[in-house]
């Protein structure tokens, strides 16, 4: 950008450039999805599509035509302005990325990120070597061999950021393990890459010594220092600014963005390249408050819709076919290899020393040969230095979109083929280790439901340490009526900060949430969906799908009055959470409120005290697995009851309650009884060693004869604690519950939980009743289940 702003004129020699760039960009934006909507059937949509428009306007065949290339493009003083653009998508793309990054996901993996994105580099280094004396003669090429060598492994070696997000999007595993790793090392490959080829560039060009060098970089670093801090600064003044407004002003907007651009603008002034300041800027922004929403939420649509296609389109843009001959086509082919084949090279380092499977090494081999602005950046230094002509600057240029596209096809054919294995497969909590990350996303209808979930959230995040990941939905019902009141107000351009779905709900439900995040440090992800309430289940399994989480927490329809009974909220809410607990891809936990403050960091040393309830079968395992979560945190007090029968005779008791069916459903009653049984006593002695041992967690156990004894005991305990958890049934027949289930009236909640939730039994505590996720059986067997 440095040499843009400093050649002459903004105008260039044709005062209609400004008229051209905005015809390119519009031809830019058309061919692209035009082209993605031939080749998307084909798994071959995004970048690929984006970068073969690019070719097809390009030089390579449309602009080939007289007419067509001065009338839409004009003539090359428009270069001026696709580079200018170029570098604005770069910043605004990059800002956007560190915003959206998980910023703890990138801290506990940053050393495999990191494995991964090296692991390459050695074999980059041996092939530039023994290559780059080959190219160097079939070149027209100048200056020292070994600093050719260096941008060679530099281009062999980096991995465009921009471009396996995209990828991975498109893919759908942008949230799935291998796609956060591929994000992660390429962000940390490209990174490097650009510091590399700054010292490379500055440094032993003739230009500036080492101590030049060393003291542009200090300067850089101290701007963006400050740049951090007064954006953290400027996020927190304009959060208390307008506490009425859920998002910021456009001019709010534009004076956060200029900012960023001042400070970009300086890095590129000084000689270096402004990507790793913008990703630093929007990695260190605050996450809590209306000025993180508003960035992501205006910043999210234009550039995925406008400032990518056209990023891509602009690479394809600058191929030139025609003018390589065929040595140039050979060469083409020989970086193309080499640069695929040290992408393998890393693949099996990956699977030899960092104990990955091949298939995900292949596929971060795969994905990590894709190139982007970087390496053109590369190219348009060596051409500098090096003093190509013409047409060896188009060769290389062709190997950075050759190599983007021709992984293309080999990524979705590995979908494609191995589907099931790409898949969200989910893993029920029992049978998760300690360290494995756990997701959940709680869905709230309105404030009412925010703190308690949040409190729950605070609970089960543990210590700051323990992989945890909260999402909080807003569910909000398209109703006919402000169906058509927002379109009409789209029309008439009248849409206002207030006006859009769900109205005040939402500024209670972020406050709530920003104060949370405040107090506990806990970061949390806001979603939202508007769906009529018919199919509102389809895009909550759907979103709980692509964000791969282990759990989903629904809150109950009814609410508790100041008399302590229950009243009906709505019964469409109702209604979704039967069509969820039949519909979801994972465990679901359905929470009855009554109240569960939010852990804060405190001194204090009461703690709330949690109860779960444990009668047996893969529900209740799930929700002890949930529970657990709860025991790592210093504030809680976590007690496990274990209702046990007091004769000793369940399973006799089980056989005589099943008499009077056929004799092969006796007996596969007591098969399953019998496997159920061993699986929570193996859960259990494991739960027990783990926690119970190491006096974190009080356990007891009742015995019990009947469904009147659980009562009873039920309502002795009921005043001594905030929270109980119990699994949603799923343990059969059990003498345990008998009688509790003649007036039970919310089936979804289970015998126990439906007890603990009704309005006889008056108490303060909240109710997490939990589901343990189940596999999808066959047809036959879904058609014929009670």
């Amino acid at each position: 950008m440095s040499k843009i702003l400093n050649s002459k004129g903004c105008l260039g020699d044709d005062p209609l450039s400004l008229v051209h760039v905005g015809t390119e960009i519009f031809c830019f934006l058309v061919f692209s999805h035009l082209f993605n909507l031939i080749l998307k059937p084909f798994g071959q949509g995004g970048p690929v599509a984006q970068i073969l428009a690019g070719v097809v306007l390009g030089p390579t065949a449309l602009s080939q035509i007289r007419i067509f290339k001065t009338s839409i493009f004009g003539e090359s003083s428009t270069q001026i302005y696709n580079q200018t653009l170029a570098s604005c998508i770069r910043v605004m793309y990059m800002f956007l990325f560190g915003l959206e990054m998980d910023v703890s996901y990138l801290v506990r993996n940053f050393k495999l990120g990191a494995s991964l994105a090296y692991s390459s580099l050695p074999m980059c280094i041996v092939l530039a070597v023994c290559f780059g004396l080959v190219l160097s003669h079939q070149t027209s090429m100048e200056g020292n061999p070994f600093r050719f060598m260096c941008f060679l492994a530099l281009l062999f070696a980096n991995t465009s950021s921009p471009t396996v997000i995209k990828v991975a999007s498109e893919l759908k595993i942008e949230t799935s393990e291998v796609g956060r790793l591929a994000i992660i090392s390429a962000l940390i490959n490209e990174i490097s890459t650009l510091l590399l080829l700054a010292v490379l560039t500055t440094w032993g060009g003739g230009a500036l010594g080492f101590g030049g060098v060393v003291n542009g970089i200090f300067l850089c670093s101290l701007f963006v220092v400050g740049g951090v801090i007064l954006n953290i600064l400027l996020a927190r003044y304009l959060n208390q600014r307008n506490p009425h407004r859920k998002h910021l002003r456009n001019i709010e907007v534009v004076s956060v963005l200029l900012l960023m651009s001042v400070i970009s603008l300086y890095t590129e002034l000084k000689g270096y390249n402004s990507t790793i300041a913008c990703f630093i800027f929007g990695l260190m922004f605050p996450r809590e408050g209306k000025t993180y929403r508003t960035l992501v939420h205006k910043m999210s649509y234009p550039v995925e819709n406008f400032i990518l296609p056209i990023f891509f389109a602009n690479l394809g843009f600058q191929v030139n076919l025609p003018d390589i001959d065929l040595k140039g086509y050979l060469i083409i082919i020989l970086v193309v290899f080499v640069s695929i084949s040290c992408k393998f090279g890393g693949a099996f380092v990956n699977t030899y020393f960092l104990n990955i499977t091949p298939k995900d090494s292949i596929f971060l081999s795969l994905l990590s040969n894709v190139k982007g602005h970087a390496d053109l950046l590369i190219i348009s230094a060596a051409a500098t230095r090096h003093k190509w002509s013409i047409k060896d600057y188009n060769t290389f240029i062709v190997t950075v979109a050759v190599n983007t596209i021709i992984v293309g096809p080999f990524l979705a054919f590995m979908v494609r083929k191995e589907g099931k294995f790409m898949a969200f497969k989910h893993v029920g909590l029992e049978s998760q280790k300690p360290e494995t990350e756990i997701r959940t996303l709680a869905c709230v209808h309105g404030p009412r439901h925010v703190p308690t979930l949040v409190g729950i959230i605070a609970a089960a995040a543990g210590t700051r340490k323990s992989p945890f990941t909260a999402y909080v939905m807003h569910l909000v019902e398209l109703t006919e009526k402000n169906s058509d009141l927002l379109y009409n107000q789209h029309e008439s351009g009248l849409l206002s900060d207030d006006e859009d779905y769900g109205g005040n709900d939402e500024l209670e439900i972020n406050d709530a949430i920003d104060a949370f995040v405040a107090d506990t440090r806990v970061p949390i992800h806001q979603v939202k969906i508007v769906a009529p309430i018919t199919t509102m289940h389809d895009e909550l399994c759907s979103s709980a799908k692509d964000l791969r989480v282990s759990i989903v927490m629904l809150p109950f329809h009814k609410h508790q009055r100041v008399d302590g009974k229950m009243q009906t909220s709505k019964e469409g809410i109702r209604i979704t959470n039967q069509k969820v607990l039949r519909a979801a891809p994972c465990s679901v936990g359905i929470l009855v409120d009554r109240g569960f403050s939010p852990i804060q960091e405190s001194e204090s040393e009461s703690k709330l005290q949690v109860a779960t309830l444990f009668f047996g079968g893969p529900d209740d395992r799930e929700a002890l697995a949930y529970s657990s979560l709860m025991a790592r945190h210093p504030d809680v007090k976590l007690t496990v009851f274990k209702f046990l029968p007091s004769t000793r005779k369940e399973l006799q008791a089980r056989i005589n309650m099943e008499s009077n069916e056929e004799e092969d459903e006796v007996l596969m009653e007591i098969m399953t009884h019998v496997t159920e049984k061993d699986a929570d006593e193996a859960f259990l002695a494991n739960f027990y060693n783990r926690y119970v041992t190491s006096k974190d967690v009080n356990y007891v156990e009742k015995y019990v004869e009947n469904g009147s004894e659980t009562m009873a005991v039920l309502s002795a305990m009921k005043d001594n604690y905030s929270l109980f958890v119990v699994g949603k049934g799923g343990r059969g027949l059990s003498p345990l519950t008998t009688g509790m289930s003649d007036w039970e009236e919310c089936p979804e909640l289970g015998v126990v939980g439906d007890v603990l939730a009704s309005s006889d039994m008056v108490m303060s505590a909240s109710v997490l009743v939990i589901q343990q996720h189940k596999p999808p059986k066959n047809e036959f067997i879904d058609n014929h289940l009670p």
